[in-house]
């Protein structure tokens, strides 16, 4: 009982004691049924069980009943009535019901307030799916079909707040881009010094009276170089603005989709998957277009007519 204390203030200790009958003659066990040595706030009931002889007699349980009550009220007529198996069974039936009386209305409330948030939930995943195929072709086209609305600017979710979709891509392509095409002066990095090492390079011991084209060439591929790194990262920022575009799509996913938390991380993992994949041909393809424009200066473009002319002349 003392090794309860700190677990259990007494509201839900009952202490018993069994074996009245094996006692020594000449002691009783009044006082600690009375409380007086060891205080239990439930009380204390004293049993008489069955021998193990009276196992082996077989001797009913009705007898052994009868045979507690005698013995109680022999040895113990003052406490008789609070004694007894029959008794213990009584007091820990009317504890039980005063515990469940007690307990109910919260775990009532508590049963209440968890099916109604488990029926929100329940609701919200919407009706049964009778066709699988179906509802994810269906749910795959959504979400296409609202990746493509996000780029060309007819989504039902338009951001007020920043750029995104398809406005961003053309921000990037005109001002991005188009600006840091404008900031490259033709002549940049190029000096007076490299023309002029460039053209007694191409001449050898001989002084040139005009530009050698090989030395024209020369400076002319260098400064086309120049607009690679531009270009790549252009498709750089082209490339992360795509993909926040299905973080977006995924901000506003549908109803359908939100049911699906797997599904929906699958659809996003293997979008960002594609781009990242695609990513390295698009590099590939800005070398390629600078590579053709190094392949071939084209000197009859009308840029070059006033060229054209001195030559004559």
């Amino acid at each position: 009982v003392r090794a309860c204390r700190p677990a259990d203030a007494g509201r839900r200790t009952l202490a018993v004691v069994s074996k009245l009958d094996l006692m020594d003659a000449g002691t009783d066990a009044t006082d600690v049924l009375l409380g007086r040595v060891v205080p239990v706030k439930l009380g204390i009931v004293g049993v008489v069980n069955r021998s193990q002889l009276d196992i082996n007699k077989n001797k009913s349980v009705s007898d052994s009943l009868r045979d507690e009550d005698v013995f109680l009220q022999r040895k113990y007529p003052a406490l008789a009535n609070r004694s007894g198996t029959k008794n213990l069974a009584k007091t820990l039936n009317r504890l039980l019901m005063h515990h469940i009386r007690d307990c109910l209305p919260e775990l009532k409330a508590r049963v209440n307030m968890l099916v109604a948030q488990y029926q929100s939930l329940l609701s919200g995943y919407g009706e049964m799916v009778d066709d699988p195929s179906a509802t994810l072709l269906s749910i795959v086209t959504k979400f296409a079909s609202e990746y493509c609305h996000t780029i060309e600017g007819t989504s039902k979710h338009i951001e007020t707040s920043e750029l995104c979709g398809g406005a961003r891509i053309c921000y990037i392509f005109h001002e991005t881009f188009g600006r840091t095409l404008e900031s490259l002066h033709p002549l940049g990095g190029l000096t007076t010094m490299d023309v002029l090492t460039a053209i007694r390079n191409a001449t050898g011991p001989r002084p040139a009276l005009f530009v050698p084209e090989v030395s024209f060439e020369l400076l002319v591929k260098r400064q086309i170089k120049r607009l690679e790194e531009p270009g790549l990262r252009c498709v750089e920022l082209v490339h992360e603005e795509m993909q926040r575009i299905v973080q977006h799509c995924s901000n506003y996913s549908t109803q359908e989709l939100l049911r699906f938390p797997k599904l929906h991380d699958a659809i996003v993992e293997v979008v960002t998957s594609l781009l990242r994949k695609r990513l390295p041909f698009t590099n590939e393809m800005v070398h390629n277009l600078v590579a053709i424009e190094l392949a071939y200066i084209n000197t009859k473009h009308p840029d070059f007519v006033d060229a054209s002319l001195i030559s004559a002349m």
